[in-house]
């Protein structure tokens, strides 16, 4: 991997380190609301949510397409791998109205899983 990749490769992870750490407590928030009247589910964050899973899955597939690879990287890789698995449970629960399903899935599988992510690519000293 050339300098530039490998400046742009770290660049990425910086942004979404920093995106990350806005995204999470956004899903709990969401997540919070689905154990209430279903009413009252702010759906327009689900739709957020989802595009910034998105958003997160295209910046791995291009990290992984530089042929990035430091060590807290390749664990993360893994951890992706995990939260491929998390979101097909979560588009089954939402398949099935299992909103009580989907906030346990996004507060006790998803966010853990992305909050392991956020620490193994953090910057030194963050």
């Amino acid at each position: 991997m050339n300098q530039e990749v490998a400046r742009q490769a770290e660049n990425l992870l910086l942004t979404v380190h920093e995106y990350l750490s806005r995204l999470i407590p956004g899903i709990r928030d969401f997540a919070d609301r689905l154990y209430g009247d279903e009413r009252n589910i702010p759906w327009d964050r689900f739709t957020a949510v989802l595009e910034g899973m998105e958003w997160l899955f295209e910046a791995h597939r291009s990290l992984e397409n530089s042929g990035y690879d430091a060590d807290g990287y390749r664990t993360a890789t893994e951890k992706f791998a995990a939260l491929e698995s998390h979101l097909a449970a979560l588009s089954e629960a939402f398949q099935n109205k299992d909103f009580t399903m989907m906030g346990d899935l996004l507060n006790y599988e998803i966010c853990p899983n992305l909050e392991e992510i956020r620490q193994l690519i953090a910057p030194a000293g963050a």
